[in-house]
């Protein structure tokens, strides 16, 4: 499942100048460290890694020099988690689709979560102006006992400086796939006025933006609705109602790890299960192997 390092043809063509990006990059598990295994960077699409405090995933963020998609535009990003490895890839600013003269723009990732490995997509939304086109494509492979947290957002118009999108085209089509079996297939197709559409009790209710939280993990699920309950830090970590914390941060197991499962017990606030990797049942407040 290794990403292929090589650009990307596009068979639409436009009378017009347009930008095009491609940025493939891997991690690899060297030690106890995640480090940067290969990097490709073509036309607009770039990524930075800044230094992160000790014990944080590895970063990567990832930024379009040309400021913006419009009709005709292409950008392409894959990344690989390399077995075991732990990083975040997030993205410098929001991503902006414009307002197309002609043809439709292209955001194109392709995702790939090898054996062990910890991924998190976290990029900044995507604000959409009138009379934008923008199609988004998201394709995620998961190894059987990878880690996957990604986020998508979607923002129509910037409410706070009066805009509102009444027309334009936005596509969203999403693929998780988890030892090669198709877990989760989505796609939201809207065209026309989206304003009007988003007004709809069946469709928005108002809203004018729209996020998708995708979380993959070989763990069993934990009861979030005990862990928010008490009125100080649970056991499990969450912090105090009203903290800022990092949602990741929740989800993020502890070490050690029964591979490939760990116990649920582990936590006095998870759901009583024996663990799946020893089969022990066990009360401890410490996970175990």
């Amino acid at each position: 499942m290794k990403p292929r390092f090589a650009a990307t043809s596009w068979s639409e063509t436009s009378s017009l100048t347009r930008a095009q990006g491609n940025l493939a990059l891997s991690f690899k598990r060297r030690g106890p460290a995640t480090v940067l295994d290969h990097l490709y960077q073509q036309g607009c699409a770039k990524a930075r890694f800044p230094k992160t405090e000790h014990g944080a995933f590895t970063t990567a963020v990832t930024l379009n020099t040309s400021g913006g998609l419009t009709g005709g535009d292409r950008l392409t990003t894959t990344v690989d988690w390399g077995t075991g490895a732990q990083a975040t890839v997030a993205a410098q600013g929001a991503e902006r689709g414009y307002r197309s003269i002609e043809g439709t723009a292209m955001l194109r990732t392709r995702l790939c979560v090898e054996a062990g490995a910890q991924a998190e997509w976290l990029p900044q939304e995507t604000i959409l102006f009138d009379g934008a086109a923008l199609h988004r494509d998201l394709q995620v492979d998961i190894a059987a006992d990878g880690w996957f947290l990604g986020v998508e957002s979607v923002v129509f118009g910037r409410t706070a400086r009066g805009e509102s999108v009444q027309r334009g085209t936005f596509r969203d089509a999403w693929r998780v796939r988890r030892d090669g079996r198709l877990i989760y297939a989505d796609v939201t197709a809207l065209a026309g006025d989206m304003q009007a559409m988003l007004d709809r009790q069946a469709m928005g209710q108002g809203a004018r933006a729209a996020s998708t939280i995708i979380h993959v993990a070989p763990m069993p699920p934990i009861d979030w609705i005990a862990c928010a309950r008490p009125s100080t830090a649970p056991a499990c970590g969450a912090p105090a109602p009203g903290t800022a914390c990092s949602p990741s941060a929740w989800l993020r197991p502890p070490a050690p790890i029964c591979a490939p499962w760990w116990c649920a017990r582990s936590l006095p606030c998870a759901t009583a299960a024996p663990c799946r990797g020893c089969g022990r049942f066990d009360d401890a407040a410490t996970p175990h192997r």
